[in-house]
């Protein structure tokens, strides 16, 4: 189809048979855009995004059409020989567009599903990722229904693990910190429904919380090495937050300073659950070791069979 990264190519047969070719965005009101139907707008799509190296062209095709429509995307399935009309094409334009340029799908459905929670995403705060569910399960695990129990999360992003926690478990009470106030403002909007149970604070780390102490922390940290940002795919490296990604030469900076600090404010036979990158399952246990606070480390790996989640356990004696 002659289609431009600008235009929508829409064609209609007159008594003529004369084809034209015209613009979404400046519609002819005489045309009948009877040609444009759902499943054809699909593989036009498809097409076009395999053509700019997007994964998944086809699911995303999907998911764009759909979400410009308002209806599930199964709901296409369902009216494949519907035609679209121009002003449904014109809303689903600057869709493309910005998929074209590599940006995440997430921003642009303004979504990510995660566990048993849709979670609020927009440029500015990290995307939720799958693998980020086996800390959740693995939380959830640790705490019997009938028990009150205390959690911290460090860096709390786009509050998809506390929100996901606090879903499953209402014997909890949660604080969480983060340092970037655009994400901290999308947590609060994906934390609302558990507004009493869940307290939001702006800052680095352990920073905002004081000496309080908790028998539970957790962390998804940025663990990225300096030297693996230039190989991203671009969707990671150009649209999401670079605070939220990078984590010095060896990409182990946040999990020093977490560990080294936890023994501060973990309770007695609390425990340090964090995700960890490919490859540092090693380095993190050894910084684990040689803390004096913590002891008895466990590896869950992912469905990849990769070493995903790293839990140690406080020491019964005191804090560190």
């Amino acid at each position: 189809m002659p289609v431009s990264v600008t235009s929508i190519g829409i064609r209609s047969h007159h008594a003529t048979d004369k084809r034209q070719t015209i613009r979404a965005s400046k519609p002819n009101p005489s045309i009948v855009y009877m040609n444009w139907t759902i499943l054809k707008t699909i593989e036009w799509l498809t097409n076009y995004l395999q053509g700019k190296d997007v994964p998944e062209a086809r699911l995303n095709a999907e998911h764009l059409i759909a979400h410009s429509l308002k209806i599930g995307r199964m709901d296409l399935y369902l009216q494949f020989d519907r035609p679209l009309t121009k002003n449904e094409l014109a809303e689903l334009k600057p869709l493309i567009e910005r998929r074209a340029k590599r940006e995440p799908l997430q921003y642009i459905l303004e979504t990510q599903p995660f566990r048993k929670v849709d979670i609020k995403v927009r440029p500015g705060v990290l995307i939720p990722r799958p693998e980020t569910e086996i800390v959740v399960e693995e939380i959830i695990q640790l705490i019997p229904a009938d028990i009150p129990k205390s959690i911290l999360e460090l860096g709390v992003g786009s509050g998809a693990i506390v929100a996901a926690i606090a879903g499953e478990r209402d014997n909890v009470q949660i604080t969480a910190t983060e340092i970037s106030p655009e994400a901290l403002a999308i947590a609060k909007e994906n934390t609302a429904p558990y507004n009493e149970r869940i307290t939001l604070l702006l800052g680095d780390l352990f920073e905002p919380i004081g000496d309080q102490s908790f028998d539970l922390i957790v962390s998804n940290p940025p663990y990225m090495r300096d030297d693996e940002w230039s190989t991203l795919q671009p969707e990671v490296r150009d649209h999401e937050p670079l605070t939220a990604l990078k984590a010095g030469k060896d990409g182990l900076d946040f999990y020093r300073r977490i560990i080294n600090d936890s023994g501060k404010h973990l309770n007695p036979g609390g425990f340090l659950i964090m995700e960890m990158g490919d490859g540092q399952s090693e380095s993190i246990q050894k910084i684990i070791n040689e803390s004096p606070h913590l002891k008895d480390v466990v590896i869950t790996k992912d469905l990849t069979g990769k070493d995903r989640v790293i839990r140690a356990l406080m020491r019964g004696d005191s804090h560190g």
